[in-house]
């Protein structure tokens, strides 16, 4: 019994702490100010992309950019880049 209280008291604590952190976040428009580049580089990255001759896998207005590259062009992007997959 004892540990699910402190299992509930635990998962009450991360939320309260997330909670806290979402506030702060939206205060005095802090995440509008974090995130106001990210979308000009996105697009930049887009650009060098088609510019590359690698498709995106699909058009998107955010700032995250997923295309579709093959082995040997991802082996040339390592040089350069650091990616994930």
């Amino acid at each position: 019994m004892t540990t699910i209280i402190k299992h509930h008291v635990a998962l009450l604590a991360k939320g309260r702490l997330l909670g806290i952190q979402f506030d702060e976040l939206f205060k005095d428009k802090l995440y509008q100010t974090i995130g106001k580049d990210a979308i000009p580089y996105a697009n930049q990255i887009r650009l060098a992309c088609k510019n590359a001759s690698l498709p995106l896998y699909f058009e998107n207005p955010t700032n995250q950019v997923f295309c579709i590259a093959n082995d040997d062009q991802m082996k040339k992007l390592a040089q350069k880049v650091i990616f994930s997959y």
